[in-house]
């Protein structure tokens, strides 16, 4: 066992106590981490771990409870507060204002200036060329280049180097390597280990257990608000971390080729052929020339840097946005442009944003479910709902996918990012579409929510359904694609079969160091 003394902890959490109308989120708990170390905090979606985090970032005001930091307790009233002790959290959704350069992200609210005012430029420049040389955190971009023109890993440096500049000595990092390709996690990977060797604290949330034992010291989990226990990496492994989070066992290794599929795979549902965009605001070409097919029962995966045209191809396969060139074929039935509605006759969607374009919030769940199906029988006659054949299959939904919700009448804001998934799953299979287009539809789930949605997806496809997943979870990818289409700049720059490839050739791709011939 691991003893310490009490002068080995910069940070103790005693007692934290935080209820929200309805939910507590966080239950009489209590947390040591020792100094200099890496410490990771574990838990399904709902468990508590983010409300703990921005408690200790003296975002959030907790009930009741004590902070202690370096020995002195704390009452934090805001994050500059806690900037004040040394605390620095980097946000999973960037808190960058992006008009603003990276110098003025850096040092905003900390600005040194002279007798008369005027912020001093050369100095700020200087320290943070210091930062990023003495904690290995290089920017490749000039100081003065504009947020909005960078990719998302130089922002997440920019975070940890703004964090710094304002003397962090305990950072906490949440979901840090959620949108990055696998070289780039290796990066940032090294340079948390060589914060750590500088005399940083890390706090570090994540829903991947194998970054858990690439870069912790410790682990704490957490479940329906309460502390499950801590332990040093070297006690413990994968399964025992996975089953003490969901209280059961988790399988970690769900597999597109743990499924035998029993139909055949010749024809297309979906292609895609010499599809080109031109932005009209910029006269810039964002995607070039994209051509590809989905067939029958088949899970075509489609990876990439974000930013790099996926987002655009998936809102011209939808209808959203009008190709410069090319066509859409689904079905047989070709579209110059496809419209939405031409779209959702055919075909179903999982969008990467659940909250704002996957569901209405102030609606309930059995209107969040019959969209789309509303004017539809056996749904409606003459214009007017028939509300019990809706209440029923509405029930047959969440009962089929197992959303955890007091009744049909609950509103869609009152779910758990989990189960309001599994809602928006159910929805979009219910209908029994031919295609289903889905942007990382795990983004943000817990273990369990994770095991589920994938299931579901791979017996879709095994059942024939044909599904186009664009995802910023590579080994999502690995794990249910038949095949990868690579995205760089614009360009499908590699078609991989997932049996014959790697994460690591794959993110090779992403980044544009290789390109099929």
């Amino acid at each position: 066992m691991f003893q310490s003394s009490p002068s080995e902890y910069v940070l103790i959490l005693n007692g934290i106590t935080k209820r929200y109308p309805g939910v507590l989120a966080n239950d009489n708990v209590s947390l040591k981490v020792r100094k200099a170390a890496i410490h990771a905090i574990v838990g399904e979606n709902g468990a508590g771990k983010s409300t703990l985090m921005k408690i200790t970032a003296g975002i959030v005001k907790p009930d009741r409870g004590e902070i202690i930091v370096n020995g002195k307790s704390c009452n934090f009233r805001g994050p500059l507060d806690a900037y004040k002790v040394g605390i620095g959290m980097v946000h999973q959704e960037f808190m960058l204002v992006e008009p603003l350069s990276i110098l003025e992200n850096v040092v905003l609210g900390y600005e040194p200036r002279n007798f008369f005012g005027f912020i001093k430029k050369n100095e700020s420049m200087e320290k943070i060329k210091s930062i990023c040389k003495n904690y290995s955190l290089q920017i490749p971009a000039p100081l003065n280049s504009k947020v909005t023109s960078l990719p998302v890993s130089i922002r997440q440096r920019v975070e940890i180097v703004k964090a710094l500049y304002r003397t962090a000595n305990i950072l906490i990092l949440d979901e840090p390597t959620a949108v990055l390709a696998p070289q780039e996690i290796q990066e940032l990977l090294k340079a948390l280990k060589f914060l750590k060797n500088k005399g940083t604290t890390i706090l570090f949330i994540t829903h991947k257990l194998n970054e858990v034992f690439a870069i912790a010291d410790w682990v704490t989990v957490m479940r329906q608000g309460k502390v499950q226990g801590t332990f040093h990496i070297s006690e413990t492994n994968e399964e025992k971390i996975a089953e003490l989070m969901v209280g059961k066992d988790a399988n970690l290794n769900l597999s597109r080729r743990d499924y035998v599929h029993s139909g055949k795979r010749n024809k297309p549902i979906l292609s895609v052929k010499d599809v080109s965009l031109i932005s009209k605001t910029e006269h810039v070409k964002s995607l070039y020339n994209i051509s590809f097919s989905v067939k029958k029962g088949e899970i075509v995966g489609i990876a990439g840097v974000a930013g790099n045209g996926q987002a655009e191809l998936i809102e011209i396969i939808m209808g959203l946005r009008r190709p410069t060139n090319g066509y859409v074929y689904i079905k047989d039935r070709k579209f110059v442009h496809i419209t939405p509605i031409n779209f959702r006759t055919q075909a179903s969607y999982i969008p990467q944003d659940r909250i704002r374009l996957g569901s209405s919030q102030k609606q309930t769940l059995w209107e969040n479910i019959i969209v789309g199906l509303h004017k539809k029988t056996p749904f409606s006659k003459a214009g007017f709902l028939k509300k019990r054949k809706i209440f029923e299959y509405a029930g047959a939904v969440i009962k089929e996918y197992d959303v955890k919700a007091p009744s049909i009448f609950s509103r869609a804001r009152n779910l758990s990012g989990g189960n309001l998934q599994k809602l928006i799953l159910g929805r979009e299979l219910k209908r029994m579409p031919a295609l289903l287009v889905a942007e990382d539809p795990t983004r943000g789930l817990d273990i369990a929510a994770t095991e589920y949605v994938r299931k579901k997806i791979v017996e879709f496809a095994m059942f024939g359904g044909a599904v186009l997943l664009s995802s910023q979870d590579l080994q999502e990818l690995l794990l249910i694609s038949d095949r990868i289409l690579v995205m760089f700049n614009g360009k499908i720059v590699a078609e991989l079969e997932t049996a014959k490839t790697n994460a690591e050739e794959v993110g090779r791709y992403m980044l544009g160091i290789k390109e099929e011939s």
